[in-house]
């Protein structure tokens, strides 16, 4: 995309175009001059130029700087690129310099480039200040507020995202509100520092009184939850001895702390958070009821999922909306691990059904996983004829249906299995594995005594 004279002079990103135009400025002269015509005029010396556009930087533009300009220009770097990025969508200011849109972001990093900005005519106003704090130059902030820069509420949050303590330590000591709330979002200073991990920061705002628990307005979401979908296990430890409130829940889904670290598989933060003093580990969810185990074993979180059957007062059996269980969705995503940890917890019901009538060892032959029925199938207590309420199809039915025949050998070998329970329309795993075309399948299941269907 082209860019004008009055979008981007300066910058680092542009220096084919910067050469380009300053060489156009140039013939453009010496048409006016009468020396050289035509539309396209060449010499050994404009390709000279345009080779090395560094001469004609050198040429055209650092004899309109001041000193003050030409300083600035060597701090930020040396080639002289980066020294003003300028983009008509960022903020404005006047220019009284150079008369061009100037980029705020790119000067509030040090004292000499924010005096710069603010002698050409950058705004003063208290997203400035912001912004400096933002960016973690504790210097360039207290210059800013000497020279009289308009405070800004959200300073504290501004530099506790970026983990600046020092900054923040200055900020809390000259007034600053702890426990500001963005008005997009009603976040924190620490929250925002708890979702990017800043434990000293997180600290020195506890200490300062800030409420740990001012949750984000769109979702509820407080500190704990944000530094616990993060992993951030320090930062929750710091929470839950301060004393955050472990079984809040995010307003639109209702999760807790525990859920997000259950369902994101955060080990030690599950563990932290089961260590805390009245801690429900059984909390459901608003959005279909489901628990921490039911996340954990959603996703397969081998570790996590042995910690929470090894919290006291877990109840394994708990379903959601629809009834399935952490072991019914286990089976289904064939997490095989987790389904090996769920049998073998104490009171777990291995054919506790879906509300269609499925159990976890019918969705399991149905997909096809072969490896989960398998553990399934020599579960204590399993009943491999249980059928679905609505159609009366076994898991057998399910596997010759859709022509697993490994699962089907697996469900055959199985005590007590029947070869020849019928769906409600009567058809048999025979008769659907022959109308499926499905011969392996139909092998099996002759040789184990499957009864020939009649037209």
């Amino acid at each position: 995309m082209t860019t004008s004279p009055s979008e981007d002079f300066v910058t680092g990103q542009g220096a084919g175009w910067r050469a380009g135009y300053l060489a156009g400025v140039m013939a453009e002269r010496r048409r006016a001059k009468g020396g050289g015509g035509g539309s396209n005029p060449r010499s050994p010396l404009l390709d000279s130029l345009m080779e090395d556009w560094s001469g004609l930087f050198e040429a055209e533009v650092l004899p309109r700087m001041g000193p003050t300009s030409r300083a600035v220009l060597a701090q930020v770097n040396r080639a002289g690129r980066d020294a003003v990025r300028l983009s008509p969508s960022d903020l404005a200011c006047a220019g009284r310099t150079v008369g061009v849109k100037l980029k705020l972001m790119d000067f509030v990093g040090s004292v000499a480039r924010l005096a710069w900005a603010r002698e050409n005519g950058c705004p003063w106003v208290a997203p400035t200040f912001a912004l400096i704090a933002h960016r973690g130059d504790l210097v360039t902030l207290q210059w800013g507020r000497e020279n009289g820069c308009p405070w800004s509420a959200g300073a504290c949050r501004a530099a506790s995202f970026g983990g600046h303590m020092d900054m923040v330590q200055w900020l809390i000591a000259t007034g600053a509100d702890v426990n500001y709330t963005s008005p997009r979002d009603g976040t924190t200073a620490v929250y925002v520092a708890a979702y990017q991990g800043h434990l000293d920061v997180v600290g020195l705002l506890i200490d300062a009184g800030a409420d740990i628990n001012t949750a984000n307005t769109d979702t509820g979401a407080t500190p704990l939850d944000a530094a616990a979908q993060q992993g951030h296990t320090d930062v929750v430890t710091r929470l839950v001895a301060a004393g955050a409130d472990v079984n809040t829940s995010l307003t639109d889904i209702g999760t807790t702390p525990l859920h997000v670290a259950a369902r994101n598989g955060q080990t030690d933060v599950v563990a932290l958070l089961l260590s805390a003093p009245g801690v429900d580990v059984n909390r459901a969810d608003t959005l279909d009821d489901a628990t921490p185990l039911f996340a954990a074993a959603q996703e397969g979180h081998v570790e996590v999922v042995e910690r929470l059957l090894a919290a006291p007062g877990m109840t394994v059996n708990l379903a959601t909306n629809i009834g399935a269980t952490p072991l019914y969705i286990a089976a289904q995503n064939r997490h095989v691990e987790v389904v090996e940890r769920l049998i073998a917890a104490p009171g777990v019901d291995v054919n506790l059904a879906h509300v269609t009538g499925a159990t976890p060892l019918f969705v399991a032959a149905q997909i096809g996983h072969t490896d989960v029925a398998a553990q399934l199938t020599a579960a204590p207590g399993v009943d491999v004829n249980q059928a679905r309420t609505d159609t009366g199809a076994t898991p057998l039915f399910a596997a010759a249906q859709n022509g697993h025949a490994d699962v089907v050998e697996r469900l055959l070998a199985a005590p007590g299995v029947d070869v020849n329970h019928a769906r409600l329309t009567g058809t048999t795993p025979l008769s659907t594995a022959l109308a499926f075309g499905h011969a392996d399948v139909v092998q099996k299941l002759r040789a184990a005594g499957a009864t020939e269907p009649h037209g």
